[in-house]
């Protein structure tokens, strides 16, 4: 997945011989509202999360099971996630500038990490959305399913013409001629030099 996400300029993902998406990774991840995960290793979760707020109003914060569990009358260090829409990564810079200064000078952060959504988070949620168009289908009717499906089809492309041989030869004869004629050694070759011997014979 990785491997794919950096190399590949577009991508598109099949889902039972239909396609689903078509386009670059960051083109995908903003139409299906991919988010950013922010973890901090902090004791005051709620002095970092008006700090977030304060720069990235739409963050939401994930509870944390493990730390809901662990009941101490002292606040330890403890991991927190935030997600952080990816149409306001403009505004992460300033963020980050912040937590890091509040890291350097505060006691209350001691890790910092910025996790980018993969496409792998993508295929689980396209998954999902199957899972779900599948009991939708279960539910209704052949004309409900139809309006569903109709949304997901890509538009149809205009037909391309096939050039004519005559066309073809043409472009053919016309790239050879600029070939030859950007190449001076060429000419000096192959017309000039027989040209001089045959005059001198």
């Amino acid at each position: 997945m990785d491997e794919a996400d950096i190399l590949a300029d577009r991508k598109l993902i099949l889902n039972k011989g239909k396609i689903r998406c078509l386009g670059t990774s960051l083109y995908l991840k903003n139409h299906f509202n991919m988010k950013y995960n922010l973890e901090i290793e902090t004791n005051d979760r709620a002095r970092v999360h008006k700090l977030i707020q304060n720069y990235v109003q739409n963050a939401i914060y994930v509870e944390n099971k493990e730390n809901n569990q662990q009941n101490n009358r002292r606040e330890s260090f403890k991991y927190h996630t935030w997600r952080l829409p990816l149409k306001l990564s403009y505004k992460f810079s300033a963020l980050l500038n912040n937590l890091e200064y509040c890291s350097d000078n505060n006691n209350f952060i001691k890790k910092i990490a910025l996790f980018m959504p993969t496409l792998e988070e993508l295929f689980i949620r396209l998954e999902d959305e199957t899972y779900d168009n599948e009991d939708y289908d279960n539910r209704h009717t052949d004309n409900d399913r139809y309006i569903l499906n109709t949304d997901s089809h890509l538009p149809r492309l205009d037909p391309v013409e096939k050039p004519s041989s005559l066309k073809i030869l043409h472009h053919l004869i016309s790239n050879r001629l600029n070939i030859f004629l950007k190449d001076n050694q060429y000419i000096s070759n192959a017309i000039l030099q027989p040209a001089v011997i045959s005059t001198l014979l």
